[in-house]
Formats: C-alpha cells, structure tokens, sequence
C-alpha cells in the first residue's frame, strides 16, 4: 500500500467516526485496548479489527513468541516511520496467530485486578499529592486530571475553544481519557451522554486527529504507569520473601558477569523495536486465544495439541508448563533461519516452514496441523510373551530350561510391570539437536542459556547450571514422530513416544548436553542472529533490576550507612533500572558496584 493510499483511507475512516457518538466510543475502546499504538495506527486498528486486543508484527509473533499468522488473514496497514524515510507496515492481532508447535505458547496480557490493582491507582494518586477515593472509576478520573489537564489546556488552545466552553471541554476529553482507560481495565465507565453529544458535535476531521492523539498520549501514559506500578509492588513483595537468598544470587552473579562484560563490551548492540512491554505478554491463557489442548495418553505426559500480546517486549516471563508434564510440541520451526512469504497487502501466504537436514521443505496449512491430531508412530513397541510367541511354533513344547533359556537371551531392556519388554530406539542426532534448542521450561527461553554459555565456563560447570535450570520435562512432534525428554539428576532422558521419565535407555549426561550446545552455539543453530544480540543485555537487565530491589530495600540503618549511594536517581524503576544496566556496561563501573556489594 502507498503512503497517499493508506492517508486517503485514515480520512475516511474519521468520516466513519464523525458519523455518531457510538463509533467514537468504539473508537475509544480501541485506543485503550491498543495502547502502545499512535492514533493513526489505532484509527488503523479501529476500521479492520476492531476487537484487537494485541497487535504485532508478523515476524515480531514468530520470533517473539514462537506463533506464526495464520493462513489468508488480513493484516492491519499501519504507516512506520524509519527516520530517513516512511513506509506502510503491517499488524496482526493475536486472535490471527496460533502456535507454530504443538504447545500452547501462551502470551500473558496484563489484566486489572480489581482487588489489589485498586491500590495501585490509589498509590499514583497519592504520589502526586492529591486524595483517593474508595472507587475505582472516581480515581480513574482523577488520573486523567492529573495526568491529562496540561495536555489539554494546549489541546484548547491550539483548537480555540472558547472561554465559555472551556470547562464543558476539559470535562468531555477527561471522559474520553477514563472511558478508554477503563476499557482497557474491563471496566464499565458511564460517560455523560449530554456532554458527550454537546461536544462531538463540533468536531471536525482535524480537531478529531488532535483530539484523539491526546485522548490516545494520555490514556497510554496512565495504562502504562498503572501496569508497572503493579509490576514494582509484586515484584517487590517477591523480594521481600525471598530477600535473603536474593542477597546471595546478586553477588554471585555480580561476580561471574565481570569478566562477561570485559569480553563483550566491544560487540554492537542491535535493539530490536519492542511493541510489547511489563510483561504483559507472556503466554496467555486459552479464553483469549481460540486454542484447545487434547491429551493424548501416557504414563507421565500430557501431550498437547494447539489450534495461539506488548505490546511491547517489556511487558513478560513465565511457564511453559506445569512442572513435571510432557507436552508435545511441533518443532516444525527454523533452527537456523527462516524465510516467510507474505504479499505486499499484509496477506498471510503460508504457514509455517521447517528445515529438516539442512534444507527447506514447505509445511500443509498451519491451521489443518494445529487441529489435526497426529498418529503416533510405532517406533517404541513391546513383544508380549504368551503360549504362541515365536515363528517356531508352540513354545510349550519347549522345556522349562529353554524358556529360560530364551529369556536370558532376549533384549537386555527395562521390563515394566505387565511383563512386556520395551525396545526403545535411540534418537538421532537431529532430534537430540531440537530438544536441546527447545527444552528448557524456565523464564526468558534460550536467553540466560546462551549468556551463561558465553562466559567461557567448562562442560562440567555449564552442565551443572543445565541441571538446575532445565526442570520437568517437554514433548515434541518432530517429522510427524513423537518426542520425548524429562529431566533428571543424571541428565537428560530421551526417548520416542509419549513418555522418556522412567526410560534410562538413551540418557544424555548434563556436561555432554552443554558440551553440545556449546558446539550449536558455534555453528549458529543454537539461536538466531537477534537472539544472540539480545543475550548480551538479558543477564545485565536481571541484574540491575535486582540491585534496585536491594537499593530501595535497605533498612534506616542501611541508608545511614549510605550504601549504593552511586546510582543515579530520578525516573522511578523503568529510567533507574535502564540507566543502571547501561552503566555496567563499563568495567570501572562493574568493579565500583561489586567493590558496594562487598561493603554491604
């Protein structure tokens, strides 16, 4: 789409809007909803997918989150602006992806707590000097006042409301600000009808681009504060709980990320644009993502099949699954790389792609793969002993002595419980490379794994850290065959089917799996191009987080001792926690924080 083309579109949808009071307030259910969006973009947003409650780009979802958009879905046309020049990008909200495995990749969305999120917005309002109400909708209003009243007044100028329509004006884009800021709340906002009427009315299709620009700048301000205010207050109450353990791990880590940084403060950073933020897409629960999970059996796993927001990448981390269960999961996914086809229109063409030896081959529709239930192939079988078994006939004529004798001499494999005896293959190399990739089930994926592995550490530490970190175990469908690993003391169990817990036949030792990814690491399977850029600050931005917590936790006596006075106050966690974690980019400075940790 040309950039005349999707400007001729905008003013079309503003005569859509400018046709009743009722679309605008769609209208603004849709700024609050979308809140990291300009208005333009939510204008966008408003005339092709109205109920979007998370938008992104199509490689931001496969990346990211590990979906891909489903076949012959529209994208949302929105105008980027790359400094030294413009384009027309496309979006697509989460309700248009679905996994592209066999797990459920939930996505988190941040949702209001009416119970203890209430004393979030009281402590804003108190922040800013000015009393709380017991409602939640008065201090949503509040906050518009608060937080909207400057803006507005500029607002009133640069339209020329007159003297006395000024008061009429400010309460009507106040209003505005709350109904679009409950919205995003699931909260019921009753605007004044009257008011609303008296005021739209003598909008045009500039005054509404101000209007709505505004109306879009100030409710994402208030959504947003309000989710990483509640954000700071749980994770400081995580920190309370486990301050004493907490304490320890910082040093440790502190430690071990010096000669890190020494090692890779030459290498240039590649700062992805981050659409989703606070955590707010982690994984989603099902309600909102049109998936189901089947299970299909087995001892110890639930096996999983799938029909799957930040809105921006600062709003996340979480489980994959239950500690303890198997899902399986479609690894039809680039090791490598990938290659997507898309139409200029923001048309989904294909579905997923998957590199199998080295070389591409095109999947079936994504959508038919994520509701079909795959048959398990029998390659983990069991011969059962009777009466009849054999090709030689019946083995009761042979003597006691024989049948023993025969038994001796069968596969020296686990015998279960029902008197069968399982002959198990090994996996291939391939296979064994894509549970490595894959498995893990702990917070930020291959992240910590890949900055863990670049500290120069041995096979026998790294498979240590693999043992702590990597927990339960993970299922995954991989060239239509079932998959199995489970975790354990002794490394990592293997096995085809729906079950590797009690399966000691293929067990890869914890220092030879870090010995292996030390090795896909090098060869670059292990992780894409981005990944790995982006590692360098994961274990610095954990760290910094966690001396805010200590710094903003110190007792009275702490404080007069003047601990952790070198860090640069002012801009509350978000600013501090940024400033903090490019500041141990610098060696001098990582020497003078360890130096304070000591002291402390």
């Amino acid at each position: 789409m040309r950039i005349n083309d999707f400007h001729n579109i905008l003013e079309l949808i503003k005569q859509d809007v400018l046709h009743s009071e009722a679309e605008y307030l769609k209208l603004l259910k849709v700024v609050g909803n979308n809140q990291r969006y300009d208005f333009r973009s939510q204008l966008s947003i408003y005339d092709k997918n109205p109920e979007a409650i998370a938008c992104a780009k199509f490689d931001y979802w496969r990346e990211r989150f590990n979906r891909t958009v489903m076949r012959g879905q529209k994208g949302i046309p929105i105008l980027e602006d790359y400094g030294t020049f413009k384009k027309v990008d496309y979006i697509f909200d989460i309700g248009q992806t679905v996994s592209r495995n066999r797990d459920v990749n939930e996505v988190n969305l941040w949702k209001f707590d009416k119970e203890n999120h209430q004393d979030v917005l009281k402590e804003m309002i108190k922040s800013e000097g000015y009393e709380e109400s017991e409602s939640t909708l008065e201090n949503i209003f509040s906050l518009s006042r608060l937080y909207g009243d400057e803006k507005i007044d500029t607002l009133m100028n640069e339209l020329r409301v007159a003297d006395e329509d000024r008061i009429s004006f400010t309460k009507f884009v106040r209003d505005s600000i709350s109904y679009a800021v409950a919205s995003r709340f699931k909260l019921d906002y009753s605007i004044d009808y009257e008011l609303l009427r008296e005021n739209f009315q003598r909008l045009d299709s500039i005054s509404l681009m101000s209007l709505g620009e505004s109306v879009s700048d100030i409710s994402g301000k208030i959504i947003d504060a309000t989710i990483q205010k509640s954000k700071e207050l749980e994770l400081q109450k995580e920190v309370l709980r486990g301050k004493e353990a907490g304490y320890n791990k910082i040093k440790e880590e502190l430690e071990e990320v010096e000669e890190y940084v020494l090692r890779r403060d030459d290498q240039g950073r590649n700062e992805n644009e981050r659409v989703l933020r606070n955590g707010e897409y982690r994984r989603d629960n099902r309600e909102n993502q049109g998936e189901y999970a089947k299970q299909l059996g087995g001892r110890d796993g639930l096996h999983k099949e799938v029909s799957k927001s930040d809105l921006r990448s600062d709003e996340a981390g979480v489980s994959f699954t239950e500690r303890g269960a198997e899902p399986l999961r479609d690894v039809g996914r680039p090791i490598q790389g990938e290659e997507v086809d898309r139409t200029p229109d923001g048309h989904s063409e294909t579905g997923d792609r998957i590199y199998e030896n080295r070389e591409t081959e095109t999947d079936g529709s994504l959508e038919d793969r994520g509701r079909e239930q795959s048959a398990v192939w029998g390659d983990d079988f069991s011969s059962q002993r009777n009466d009849h078994q054999g090709s030689s006939g019946n083995l009761k004529e042979n003597t006691e002595a024989e049948i023993r004798e025969a038994e001796k001499a069968s596969f020296s494999l686990p015998e279960n419980s029902y008197g069968q005896i399982s002959l198990t293959i090994p996996l291939t190399e391939n296979d064994i490379d894509t549970v490595l990739i894959n498995g893990g089930n702990h917070d930020g994926g291959r992240l910590p794994v890949i900055a863990e592995f670049s500290k120069g550490k041995s096979n026998e530490e790294l498979g240590k850290y693999l043992k702590d970190t990597f927990k339960g175990g993970n299922g995954f469908y991989i060239d239509e065959r079932e998959v199995s690993s489970w975790y354990s003391d002794k490394g990592i169990h293997l096995a085809y089917g729906t079950s590797a817990r009690e399966d000691d036949t293929h067990v890869l030792s914890w220092s030879d799996a870090a010995k292996r990814i030390n090795e896909l690491l090098k060869s670059g399977e292990f992780a894409t191009n981005a990944e790995l850029l982006e590692a360098l600050d994961y274990e610095r931005d954990r760290i910094s987080e966690s001396l805010w917590y200590l710094s903003h936790d110190l007792s009275e006596e702490g404080k007069e001792q003047g601990y952790f006075e070198l860090f640069e106050r002012g801009g509350g966690f978000p600013e501090e926690t940024k400033r903090l974690s490019e500041a141990l980019k610098n060696p001098e400075y990582l020497k003078q924080i360890i130096k304070e940790y000591s002291r402390f």
